[in-house]
């Protein structure tokens, strides 16, 4: 799921209708759990994502260091690396390596949406007590 398919969805969610604050208390236990239930799944696809980039992290730095084996090699459609590079150089060119930088860009959009996510649960797990308030300032307007 897209990150603006998630914001539009809560931007729907979020609004209640403030002469219905009975219904609107009862919509909330639905709304977490379509909340939580999504943010499950996109705590589960960033460590996906992130043991990924390790393994593939791990297959670059054996192949900038000289030692990946001829069969990874193939496997992954590379050929040798041909530069001695330094180890303290290593960083370098583990850190501008464009399919890792795609790894490490998935890890960061997975990540938005998982705080997106907690946020969401956050505002929810303090929705009754925004209803409570708002019922509390109608009785006090209407003298009661």
């Amino acid at each position: 799921m897209k990150l603006s398919d998630l914001q539009q969805q809560w931007q729907a969610d979020c609004k209640m209708d403030e002469m219905a604050l009975d219904a609107e208390s009862l919509k909330i236990p639905n709304l977490h759990s379509k909340y939580l239930a999504l943010w499950n799944e996109e705590r589960l696809n960033l460590r996906r994502h992130t043991q990924d980039y390790k393994n593939f992290y791990r297959l670059k730095w054996e192949y900038y260091s000289g030692k990946l084996s001829d069969e990874d090699l193939e496997e992954q459609g590379w050929e040798q690396f041909h530069l001695k590079i330094l180890r303290q150089d290593l960083d370098v060119y583990l850190q501008g390596d464009k399919q890792l930088g795609d790894f490490q860009q998935k890890i960061d959009y997975t990540k938005q949406k998982v705080d997106y996510l907690e946020n969401i649960i956050k505002q929810l797990n303090g929705r009754g007590y925004l209803i409570k308030n708002a019922i509390d300032f109608m009785r006090f307007q209407t003298g009661a």
